[in-house]
């Protein structure tokens, strides 16, 4: 502490003010020599407010002890009264901050003594304790808290809260027009701010009632040896088992607690809480052993209940009790060989997994807390790279309120309204989960009796959410919904209309208030009404004049019978020249359900951002809801002008001014994205660094992680309405690096598919194997157009079990190889060959072997007679008879070889390596259809007279077949090209120059014993093939797919949309790894599905810079139930045997509310819309034709045309 005489008497000294600010020189304001104690006292408070603001809390503690020193050597006056208020009410918050908060109160109290409505000094009293009932402050615990004490420190932070509240309410009622905007706007913040810290202290005073309760009725239950019933267990619990279900004894190891016994008095410590959990997970795989599994492998019974559990409270719990060993393996983790390894999924200790095996399949460890805030902490303040995880503070109480959708918010209002709630009037809103949630990320999912012991030591804030196993053993996050669309439906749903009261504003069901004037109709609130009051202002006073003079008569008359006939969204929209695109995209927008209430209600106001740079100022929000209510509220009008809303966007989108044609679809993503940056709640949008997706990462927690942080810079209720996910996934044909992202969209854009486009090729091959004793088998593919050769071999790979390195596809013609195909090209550059035949062999580019090429000859006499084959595929050729014994006909046949060899090796082992790839060909076949492997080389036929040597001659050729005279086997003879049997000579000594060339070329040669006249070699031998079952299939599913080219369905527009495509020349994409731009394989699929679905069917081509063609392609789409689950790339609905425990995909069932048409060509058409109105009881099922100004009813049957170019699809509720 400094010396204030010091400090007080002499103000010209200031270095050691300046030694008190630790070398930081703070500018000090010039003080005369007459300075007064009470301005060195400022002085002091002045520098205390300077160090709150750099967080040095403790050095401005001691300016403001000064200050009061400095205070004190005077008497104060009244003017300086103010001053010593000031400097105890600051004193009070920085010892908040350091959370001394006893001497807190203390000072707080001093506050109000000199000045007892001073708000913030009861605000700051009531906080401090609640810090000290929390047991947060440095010098209290959390144990032996009992009722009484908290009563004592709970009760009066109550009450000084509630005389805050009066007082800035008395404040707030007191404001003028002269009133300074920075003070409604201080009195505004410390009401939310007071309302809350009342609202916390007063949930908690009401959980020590009911933990009191809590605690006697666990008492009597372990005194019985039973665990305590699930309870408080939340409506979301559809997969509650049967009464008869729930009557049948449990197992006893499932009840009892072994043994141990969970305190009650107070919350047990750290270890003994992680001892407890293990042992009542243990109990439970105890019980699970002795269930008789009859065959079936599943990891829960039907019926056993779990418990999700708010991810971030898990985590902190994990902490606080070590559950899973990180403290001990902080800084590594000793493995084996004594090396110390970073702790991570892939070497996770056993220890670990012992404990991950006792929850639920699918458990992860809990390191890591989601969600970051803007300043980079976590909403729990866990920090990774803290280095104080040594003492980590409890959880505190269960609260799953991020998991559950909140009534109060606007989103939850416009879209989870069940159906049930309508009868009477009564929109209360049940529980219901939040869409989206992934375990590991969001939530954990812990069993009943986990949850009761945690429940028992924190006490829970929220409802329970409890599910339950089903009949095939998992458990089902969201509930299918059993809505259906049928016409019987259709009327329950116009008789649930009739009898719930329906706003006249915003067209929501609900509405509970009448206008006073009228009583004629009826609103949701006060907002509503005073949107909807120009409307209604002629037709309320005619209602109340004539009322009047009807009381004079004693008469009755019904008011609703004045009020002008409701336009239901039926107006038009005039042209304003060439503006057909605008008003038909603003009519299907219009019945986008959400939106417009947000519109008509005039709510959107309150999230209107003027200072967001990406957006126009909110003049377009503006100008949209003038087009709006002039569709649903004015009633005097048959058609309306959109002239504000046309200005508007042209004047921030110039491409759309004009009387030019534009394109629909392009105007309506412009809409929606201008939209959703004027109403965009986000006001200073940090910046956010998206994190890098790789293939071995879980797609599911970094989606979530993408979607959040897209989150922080995007938040309104367009993006609640129509903003998804897409998952992207780019594939580097150079080092195969995998590269994943997940983007937001606003609308699919989907090819159609063209007749005889869509046809995939169908594709027959050869496959020819490198062990000898299969026969090649003949196959056959269908693939798609766009697709590469490595694509191709890559199927056939995995088709027949052989690596891609060694697998080598050639063309073949007239029995020669004549190229090799490059992995790059598309498939399509395989069809100009006459035969694709696949070689399993060892890589053309290792230059440790020998690479031979070999071509089979038949030199045939005029002993041989019949006709043979001169193509692989069978067909018939003729071929020249000689009928010179002497002279041989060389005929080729036989499918050509490929095979590789080390070059270190003899060429009696080339020799032999061939006749083990063609002896089938020749020597007698066994039982099983193979060559014997003990008739290789002894004899080639069934008597053993003859040899290899007298029916096959393998010579060295070049790439034309000529001979080429090599080397002599001995050194002394001549050279020849005939390649010797029993040589031992390497290769490398006998190609010499020629075995540094790519290829070694060779021909077989075949011709039977002239002398004998036997009949060995039989050419039809070398065509037997073995047919792959592929063969017969690839063809059939050919024909059906040729039958149907003409018919395309929005089924074959989405799978088209997810297959992968390589990327061309103008689009190549960068890897990392490679640092370099490719040819990447690239697939997008759908991930997160928006609850208004917008499909863009693509019907114009841009062939080139002159030729734009349009495609009227007539695609059949479904009016209602389009099932979107099969088009995810997250459904959990997959087989059978990769299906996880948990089914926590959310139900995607679309109807179709709105259609964009296009008639005529590109810049010279027309666009129309079809539109029905929905809302939460259903679809109206009333089609209406929107062309420009006019507007006439439409029937079901006109929806589906070959004009069909915008599709709107809603989500159906699912609660």
């Amino acid at each position: 502490m400094v010396d204030i005489n010091l400090a007080v008497n002499n103000h010209e000294q200031t270095s050691a003010m300046d030694l008190w600010e630790n070398g930081e020189v703070v500018e000090d304001p010039v003080v005369p020599e007459s300075t007064t104690s009470l301005l060195s006292a400022l002085e002091w408070k002045e520098r205390g407010n300077k160090l709150i603001a750099l967080k040095r809390f403790p050095e401005a503690l001691d300016a403001y002890d000064c200050a009061i020193k400095a205070l004190e050597q005077e008497s104060i006056s009244t003017d300086s009264s103010s001053l010593n208020i000031q400097v105890w009410s600051n004193r009070a918050l920085v010892l908040l901050k350091l959370r001394e908060f006893q001497q807190a109160e203390q000072a707080a109290s001093k506050v109000l003594e000199m000045d007892p409505g001073n708000v913030k000094a009861l605000m700051r009293r009531a906080s401090s304790r609640e810090g000290q009932h929390f047991g947060i402050d440095h010098n209290t615990s959390t144990n032996n808290r009992d009722k009484s004490f908290s009563e004592k420190i709970l009760v009066p932070a109550i009450d000084d809260l509630q005389k805050a509240l009066a007082l800035l309410d008395k404040e707030r009622v007191d404001q003028d027009e002269s009133t300074p905007e920075h003070a409604k706007s201080s009195n505004k913040s410390l009401t939310a701010e007071c309302r809350r810290i009342l609202d916390r202290l007063e949930k908690e005073y009401r959980r020590l009632s009911r933990k009191e309760e809590r605690q006697r009725r666990l008492k009597n239950a372990l005194s019985n040896d039973q665990l305590p019933e699930e309870e408080e267990v939340s409506q979301m619990d559809t997969a509650r088992p049967t009464k008869k279900h729930r009557e049948k004894p449990k197992p006893e190891n499932m009840n009892r607690i072994n043994g141990f016994q969970l305190t009650t008095s107070a919350v047990p410590p750290p270890a003994q809480q992680k001892n407890d959990v293990v042992r009542l997970l243990l109990a439970r795989q105890k019980m699970l052993r002795s269930i008789p599994k009859n065959g079936n492998t599943c990891s829960s019974p039907e019926g056993e209940a779990f418990f999700l559990l708010d991810w971030n409270w898990w985590v902190q719990w994990c902490r606080y009790v070590d559950f899973f060993y990180l403290k001990m393996m902080k800084g590594g983790v000793s493995n084996d060989k004594g090396a110390t390894a970073r702790y991570s999924s892939s070497n996770t200790p056993e220890r670990v997994r012992c404990v991950l095996e006792f929850f639920p399949p699918g458990a992860v460890v809990a390191d890591k807390p989601r969600y970051f805030s803007k300043n980079g902490k976590t909403d729990c303040d866990m920090s990774d790279d803290s280095d104080e995880e040594d003492f980590v503070d409890p959880p505190g109480r269960i609260d799953n309120s991020v998991l559950l959708l909140n009534p109060s918010d606007r989103f939850y209002q416009q879209w989870y309204l069940s159906k049930r709630t309508l009868n009477n009037g009564d929109v209360s809103h049940p529980v219901s989960l939040q869409p989206n949630l992934v375990r590991g990320y969001h939530y954990e999912l812990i069993p009943r009796e986990v949850y009761n012991a945690l429940r028992s030591w924190y006490g829970e804030t929220t409802p329970s959410i409890c599910r339950r196993t089903s009949k095939d053993h998992r458990i089902v996050l969201y509930p299918r919904s059993t809505e259906s669309v049928d016409k019987s439906n259709l009327q329950e749903d116009t008789i649930v209309r009739k009898a719930v009261l329906y706003c006249n504003a915003c067209r929501a069901p609900g509405a509970v208030k009448r206008c006073k004037h009228c009583m004629a109709v009826q609103y949701c609130d006060r907002v509503c009404q005073e949107s909807h009051w120009p409307f209604h202002k002629i037709a309320c006073k005619s209602i109340q004049a004539y009322r009047e003079e009807v009381d004079e008569l004693r008469g009755q008359f019904d008011a609703k019978s004045m009020l002008p006939r409701d336009s239901m969204g039926r107006v038009g929209l005039n042209q304003l020249g060439n503006t057909c695109f605008m008003n038909s995209a603003l009519q299907s927008l219009s019945h986008a359900t959400p939106l417009t209430r947000f519109f008509l209600s005039s709510r959107f106001k309150a999230d209107l951002n003027d200072e967001n740079p990406l957006g126009t100022g909110g003049k377009l929000a503006m100008a949209y809801e003038t087009v709006m209510k002039d569709l649903w509220m004015n009633p005097a009008i048959r058609a309306t002008s959109p002239v504000t809303l046309k200005r508007a966007i042209a004047q921030f989108a110039p491409r759309f001014a004009g009387c030019l044609q534009h394109d629909a679809q392009e105007f309506l993503t412009y809409l929606l994205d201008a939209l959703h940056e004027d109403l965009n709640r986000i006001r200073r949008a940090p910046y956010v660094e998206m994190p890098d997706v790789t293939n071995g990462d879980n797609m599911a927690i970094a989606s979530a992680e993408a979607w959040d942080a897209h989150q922080r810079r995007n938040d309104s209720l367009v993006f609640d309405s129509f903003y998804g996910q897409f998952q992207s996934t780019c594939v580097c044909p150079q080092c195969d690096r995998v590269s994943v992202a997940f983007d937001a969209f606003n609308h699919v854009s989907l090819e159609i598919p063209q007749p005889g486009q869509n046809i995939p090729i169908l594709l027959h091959f050869f496959v020819h194997f490198d062990d000898g004793k299969r026969k090649t088998a003949q196959c056959g593919m269908l693939i798609h157009r766009q697709s590469t050769i490595s694509e191709f071999r890559k199927r056939v790979s995995e088709m027949f079990g052989i690596s891609m390195t060694n697998l080598v596809l050639t063309g073949v013609d007239d029995h020669k190889i004549i190229t090799l195909f490059p992995d790059e090209k598309p498939v399509s550059f395989l069809t100009r060959y006459s035969d694709i035949v696949a070689y399993e062999v060892v890589p053309c580019d290792s230059e440790s072997h020998v690479h031979s090429v070999i071509t089979q000859y038949f030199l045939k006499t005029s002993s041989d007679c019949g006709d043979d084959d001169d193509r692989i595929d069978g067909s018939d050729q003729e071929i020249d008879e000689h009928t010179n014994d002497e002279t041989y006909d060389q005929q080729v046949i036989g499918v050509p070889i490929m095979t590789s060899l080390p070059k270190e090796k003899t060429c009696s082992d080339l020799y032999n390596k061939i006749w083990r790839l063609v002896r089938r060909m020749i020597v007698p076949l066994n039982a099983d259809n193979v060559p014997p492997e003990d008739m290789w080389v002894d004899s080639i036929d069934a008597v053993g007279k003859y040899r290899p040597n007298d029916v096959l001659t393998v010579r060295v050729v070049d790439a034309q077949g000529r001979p080429i005279a090599v080397c002599s086997p001995n050194g002394k003879d001549e050279p020849t090209s005939v390649l010797p049997r029993d040589s031992e000579v390497s290769l490398a000594d006998f190609l010499g120059k020629d075995c540094t060339e790519s290829f070694l070329f060779l021909s077989l040669e075949w011709k039977n014993p002239v002398k004998e006249k036997v009949q060995i070699v039989d050419p039809k031998r070398f065509l037997d093939f073995e047919e792959h079952p592929s063969w017969g299939e690839s063809r059939k599913a050919y024909q059906r797919v040729a039958q149907n080219q003409n018919k395309v369905t929005l089924d074959q527009c989405f799978r088209s949309f997810s297959r992968p495509e390589r990327l061309d020349e103008h689009n190549m994409w960068y890897c990392s790894r490679c640092k370099e731009h490719v040819r990447a394989l690239k697939t997008i699929k759908l991930w997160r599905l928006p609850n208004i679905l917008v499909v863009h069917l693509k019907r114009f081509e841009f062939r080139n810079g002159f030729r734009r063609d349009k495609l009227d392609t007539f695609v059949d789409f479904p009016l209602e139930n389009l099932e979107m689950d099969h088009y995810t790339a997250n459904c959990s609905k997959s087989s059978e045997a990769g299906r996880s425990f948990i089914d926590d995909g959310v139900p995607a069932q679309y109807d179709l509310f709105a259609v964009v048409n296009h008639y005529g060509r590109m810049g010279f058409g027309h666009y129309t819309a079809f539109a029905q109105q929905w809302d939460e009881s259903g679809m109206s099922n009333e089609w209406s034709l929107f062309d420009d100004s006019s507007v006439q009813p439409a029937s079901r049957g006109e929806i589906k045309s070959s004009a069909a170019y915008l599709l709107f699809y809603r989500r159906r509720e699912f609660n």
